[in-house]
């Protein structure tokens, strides 16, 4: 079987060296993400706490006296 995978690859190298590439962008993609999320996360919160903001602010409008 080693001998066989090794000449199908050999036939096909672009396509996986294609495979290949795609597999490691996808999983550098992955790492990125989980790896950013927690610190983007922490700089939001530090950020909001320190300029003392609301998470969700409500207003209310009063209509025109002359649209009741």
């Amino acid at each position: 079987m080693g001998k066989l995978l090794w000449r199908d690859i050999r036939a096909s190298l672009g396509r996986f060296i294609a495979i290949a590439l795609i597999i490691f962008l996808g999983v550098v993609i992955f790492v990125g993400v989980k790896a950013t999320g927690p610190g983007l996360i922490d700089s939001a919160t530090t950020m909001l706490n320190q300029h003392q903001l609301s998470d969700v602010s409500f207003s209310r409008i009063r209509a025109s006296p002359a649209m009741t």
